[in-house]
């Protein structure tokens, strides 16, 4: 019995505090396309991706980079919507088991059957 039907996708990019430069991240340099398509359903997943490509950047001697996220999400039938805040830095953002405030509400109301 299937209880949820999800699906989403997305976009990310990276700024460079120091400089100002922005760029986007290809999620498919680092993660194989059935990766990619299941972080989108899991904003824990998203966050450790954020903190992969920062922790990377920083291994490669570039310095720390902010990385942010607009992820669109569609839940049991309801239209795409936003999911993750995309002004937030997610790199910068905990890995806990505590309420993310960078995650956002669901709007769209369930279609009617």
């Amino acid at each position: 019995m299937k209880l949820r039907d999800k699906s989403g996708h997305g976009e990310f990019t990276a700024r460079d505090p120091a400089t100002g430069q922005t760029w986007k991240i290809d999620p498919r340099d680092y993660l194989v396309k059935r990766q990619e398509l299941d972080m989108y359903e899991h904003p824990d997943e998203i966050l450790q991706f954020a903190h992969m490509v920062a922790d990377e950047s920083e291994r490669r001697g570039q310095g720390r980079i902010e990385v942010r996220a607009k992820v669109w999400v569609r839940l049991n039938g309801r239209k795409p919507q936003l999911i993750v805040d995309p002004d937030v830095d997610l790199a910068a953002q905990p890995r806990s088991i505590s309420r993310w405030d960078w995650i956002l509400p669901l709007t769209e109301e369930l279609p009617r059957r």
